[in-house]
């Protein structure tokens, strides 16, 4: 499984392949899931404004995550 975040042009220099990531969830609120940085360079432009696609790798075993 995966996440797709959005970074802004500014944070993406912070970001790097193989990073650990932390999330949560509104369905879990307590807990925080600790993943992963998969691909953190893929660069979109809406109204002039650039951001980065940050695709986050999830090991779902659990299957506490469901997919939109």
């Amino acid at each position: 499984m995966q996440v797709d975040t959005n970074y802004s042009e500014a944070d993406i220099g912070r970001i790097q392949k193989g990073q650990e990531a932390t999330f949560t969830v509104d369905a879990y609120r307590s807990a925080r899931f600790r993943e992963s940085v998969r691909d953190p360079e893929r660069p979109q432009t809406v109204q002039n404004v650039v951001t980065y696609d940050v695709v986050i790798q999830v090991d779902n075993k659990e299957l506490r995550l469901k997919p939109a």
